[in-house]
């Protein structure tokens, strides 16, 4: 997005795309880590919710399935970053709908949980 910096324009979108991020488990879970070094340091910064962010063509729906809870945006043509929302454990996916149809649908690999994997902090973002 040089281009915009650059000429104040943005750019067309060519290639559509939704970014996800989140935690694999919540700040307040305490685990018993060997290591005792505990939490990294400002793991509190960021709150427990998933992030969206979308490049899109057109308007479209965005639902994202987080756990037992859905939450469904109806989203403009270009770069949109939408609200934080609270996460629910298990499974996390995103499907985009335009009309009836659904024109992309994933779900991603790192489940969130409520135990500490291995008995470690891990206070690092998933993204895909």
């Amino acid at each position: 997005f040089i281009q915009a910096y650059k000429t104040g324009r943005w750019p067309a979108i060519t290639i559509e795309a939704v970014y996800v991020f989140y935690r694999g488990f919540s700040t307040n879970l305490h685990c018993n880590d060997l290591t005792k070094l505990g939490p990294e340091k400002n793991s509190q910064s960021m709150s427990d919710d998933i992030y969206v962010v979308s490049l899109l063509e057109t308007p479209a729906y965005i639902t994202l399935s987080t756990g037992n809870k859905n939450y469904t945006w109806p989203v403009p043509a270009g770069l949109q970053q939408l609200d934080g929302r609270s996460w629910g454990l298990g499974q996390q996916s995103v499907t985009v709908k335009r009309g009836s149809a659904v024109v992309a649908s994933k779900t991603f690999a790192k489940q969130i949980t409520d135990y500490c994997p291995n008995n470690l902090y891990d206070m690092n973002t998933f993204s895909d």
